[in-house]
């Protein structure tokens, strides 16, 4: 244990600290004191007492601003972190296998929940494209056209031509989005 005098308002303070913070130490204690002559000048002698509360209230007020700062900035790094994989950079072959799973994954998601339910309640598919309408906006869920196929043929036993047939009659597509760029090509190998 290392022992150092420090100054504040005018006094001195032996403290007892860590061998090799006495740097330190001294230093926040000059920072502490600058706060002090700071305030006496902004307000003149009100006081000892009363300009090292001021300072040290000073000093906590900062530290809980950084604080806050701090926390905003973790947030802020979780959502960056979360849209890192949500929507990952397609600029690269592993990034666009990424992007094209999760597409498949939530499509296909939706879609057999959407055909669970459709038969509970009809008991059938012959009505599917009379109750439900899927809209795709944008190129993303495109992969759902094609999805929705397998699900009525593979898992479901409907033939072809009717599968198509319900298929086209229930989805419908829009795309805002006329920039050549902003459209998903990824070549196929």
């Amino acid at each position: 244990m290392s022992h150092i005098s420090v100054t504040i308002n005018g006094r001195q303070y032996r403290m007892a600290c860590e061998e090799g913070e006495e740097a330190r130490l001294l230093k926040l204690a000059e920072e502490f004191e600058e706060r002090i002559v700071g305030l006496r000048g902004k307000f003149g002698e009100i006081g000892d007492a009363r300009l090292t509360v001021m300072a040290a209230l000073t000093v906590a007020d900062e530290l809980l601003d950084a604080n806050e700062r701090i926390g905003a900035l973790e947030e802020s790094n979780k959502a960056e972190a979360l849209t890192r994989v949500l929507y990952p950079a397609d600029s690269h072959i592993a990034g666009q296998e990424l992007r094209l799973r999760q597409e498949f994954f939530f499509s296909s998601a939706s879609l057999q929940d959407i055909l669970r339910r459709h038969e509970q309640t009809y008991n059938t598919f012959d009505n599917l494209s009379d109750k439900v309408a899927i809209q795709l906006n944008d190129t993303h869920p495109a992969i759902a056209v094609a999805e929705l196929m397998r699900l009525l043929i593979d898992i479901h036993g409907i033939d072809f031509d009717r599968a198509w047939e319900l298929t086209t009659g229930t989805f419908a597509y829009t795309n805002h989005t006329l920039l050549p760029e902003a459209l998903e090509r990824w070549p196929v190998r």
